[in-house]
């Protein structure tokens, strides 16, 4: 057996599921209305999760893909022009949690650059760089470097991102999620 969909042999090799299960909708007593809101269960709903590593290997956005469809949203993720940008978690190599069925098969595109910094997703441009590699921040020297420990040899194929690339990628979106952790303190 390959570990191919559909060969029906050993699946040991395969990863990820061969076909989407069908998502169950939460009971409407589960589901409590908040008047006012800007998108309504049953409506359109377009969010896009821009971050560090726990964007590009963590499970959670596929999670909150699944959970959203259950609530009945109707979730749309098209892909965008954003260089970097993943389906799902950097090869799939990540811990399969009990739901994994629900959210595994789902692409969910995210911007995910393992080691980056808030500030690596804030500017148009490095011309503010001086030679040592920093821009000045309200009175602090902020590294210009994305990548761990802000070090040029572990940056990734990516070294830069435009944040006007990243705004015209998600200005469709109703809602964007910045999730960073990394190096904001360099």
């Amino acid at each position: 057996a390959t570990g191919e969909c559909g060969d029906g042999g050993n699946q040991d090799a395969r990863r990820g599921f061969c076909s989407r299960p069908k998502v169950t909708s939460l009971p409407e007593a589960a589901l409590v209305s908040q008047k006012g809101a800007s998108v309504e269960p049953g409506e359109r709903l377009r969010f896009y999760v821009i971050g560090s590593s726990n964007a590009a290997w963590q499970t959670w956005i596929g999670q909150m893909h699944a959970t959203l469809r259950r609530i009945g949203y109707q979730v749309t993720l098209p892909r965008t022009d954003i260089p970097g940008e993943e389906l799902g978690p950097v090869g799939r190599r990540v811990p399969k949690c009990d739901d994994a069925q629900y959210y595994e098969t789902l692409e969910t595109p995210r911007l995910g650059l393992q080691g980056w910094s808030t500030w690596g997703f804030a500017f148009d441009s490095q011309d503010d760089c001086d030679a040592t590699g920093h821009r000045e921040i309200a009175g602090w020297n902020v590294s210009c470097t994305n990548g761990w420990a802000c070090t040029t040899r572990w940056r990734g194929p990516i070294p830069f991102v435009p944040v006007s690339t990243i705004a015209s990628g998600v200005k469709d979106a109703n809602v964007v999620v910045l999730a960073n952790f990394c190096n904001d303190g360099r």
